[in-house]
């Protein structure tokens, strides 16, 4: 990060999925950015994004608390899109 914005202004980070750590959303939140991680779906979301799409969706989101450490919640918006 500090080699980048020496090079030009960030305010928002797009990473790959191999990027999505606590130590790396931990540093992005000390930095105040947003950000946009892909993210594997969990059980739950995956019978979330089922019920939706079957009423012609393609796409829909949920709002949630992460924990990135130091006793501190960062809102964090999923988006499910379909494949």
């Amino acid at each position: 990060m500090d080699s980048a914005e020496e090079i030009v202004h960030v305010d928002n980070v797009l990473m790959g999925r191999e990027f999505n750590s606590q130590h790396v959303l931990e540093i992005i939140s000390q930095r105040e950015l947003s950000h946009v991680v892909p993210k594997r779906m969990q059980t739950s979301e995956k019978a979330q994004a089922k019920r939706l799409l079957k009423h012609g969706q393609d796409r829909y989101e949920a709002d949630r608390k992460l924990h990135p450490g130091n006793n501190e919640w960062h809102s964090t918006t999923l988006i499910h899109r379909r494949k």
